[in-house]
């Protein structure tokens, strides 16, 4: 997930914009793990940001997502002129499909970009606000149970 925060917080680094190797459910955990303040919009994933609600429109709205023809736009580019709209392929329109984009488009509605602040990104699970690694690592295992299961499980057997 320091990738993904890297490419937040400094976009400078030489590898940014190249992709990074995380998976789908490292990208599930950062959204989940992160909190946008949106400012200008330019820095925020319309898609791919944690922006609507806590979520991102990907997730809210899957076969909208799917039928997007630009999924790599900025909040501000997408919201430009309803371009996120435009971009959409609108083959096989059901009402699921239709529920989603109503979702995505109340979102979209209610989005105020401030041209004079940037985007803000902060780490839910420290006070700072900031990425760790041991936050990281700690996030990964919430909710789970520590037991004493493990030496009845692994005993050795015995001849």
């Amino acid at each position: 997930m320091r990738w993904l925060w890297q490419e937040w917080t400094t976009p400078d680094k030489p590898w940014v914009g190249l992709g990074t190797p995380c998976n789908e459910t490292d990208k599930l955990l950062f959204a989940a793990s992160t909190m946008i303040e949106i400012g200008d919009g330019a820095k925020t994933s319309f898609w791919n940001s944690a922006w609507a609600g806590g979520c991102r429109p990907r997730d809210l709205a899957p076969d909208v997502f799917l039928s997007s023809r630009n999924k790599n736009r900025s909040l501000k580019e997408a919201l430009s002129d309803h371009r996120w709209i435009r971009d959409l392929h609108l083959a096989n329109v059901t009402v699921r499909y239709l529920q989603q984009f109503i979702v995505v488009w109340e979102f979209a509605q209610n989005v105020q970009l401030d041209s004079n602040t940037p985007d803000k990104i902060t780490w839910k699970w420290t006070v700072s606000g900031e990425y760790t690694a041991s936050s990281a690592y700690r996030a990964q295992f919430l909710g789970s149970i520590k037991t004493r299961l493990k030496p009845l499980i692994w005993k050795p057997w015995a001849p």
